[in-house]
């Protein structure tokens, strides 16, 4: 299962599940390393994990719908 970071509160991490778009909220200490808004992680064997891989992919779609609306406007 993947999940995007949507925010931090407190001690909770809020995750996004990308898939079904439900959010999932979990302590801070339940993940061992730090983790930031917009981070994507995988849930696999009880263990949360950073998936860059993912991520980066995730920043580049985003930058070419960014890109794609800028051009609409000019």
């Amino acid at each position: 299962m993947k999940y995007v970071v949507d925010r931090i509160e407190n001690n909770i991490i809020i995750l996004e599940n990308l898939k079904d778009k439900s959010i999932l909220e979990i302590p801070k200490d339940k993940i061992n390393f730090l983790v930031k808004d917009g981070d994507v992680l995988y849930y696999d064997n009880n263990k949360f994990r950073l998936d860059l891989e993912t991520k980066k992919k995730r920043i580049e779609l985003i930058k070419e719908k960014f890109n794609k609306v800028k051009k609409k406007d000019l």
